[in-house]
């Protein structure tokens, strides 16, 4: 298997991981990551554009696994700042917050 970083050479590569048979569309694993200016839940179809301008802004996002050419996997991989909700909690935990904190950053 190969890797490579997403970029938006790569986009599509991604992009068709994502929604071809079985793959997570729904998702694009942004739960982690901060949201749009505006916040509020987001759609799939808005979580596949906010994760779009984070490679189109040069933001780390993860490696894509090639087969024979052809992308099969994918690592959401990217700076530790990136993952804001994570980060919160590891602060929260620290600070020593109990459940009440995690309630309100855990949230889809």
């Amino acid at each position: 298997m190969n890797f490579q970083e997403v970029t938006q050479e790569r986009w599509g590569d991604l992009e068709s991981l994502f929604e071809g048979r079985g793959g997570p569309s729904h998702c694009w694993r942004m739960v982690w990551r901060p949201k749009p200016k505006g916040g509020g839940r987001m759609d799939s179809a808005a979580k596949k554009i906010a994760l779009r301008g984070f490679v189109d802004d040069g933001t780390p996002v993860g490696p894509l696994g090639y087969e024979d050419g052809e992308p099969v996997a994918w690592r959401s991989i990217a700076p530790r700042d990136a993952y804001r909700r994570m980060m919160r909690l590891a602060l929260d935990k620290r600070r020593g917050k109990g459940d009440e904190s995690r309630a309100e950053t855990t949230g889809g």
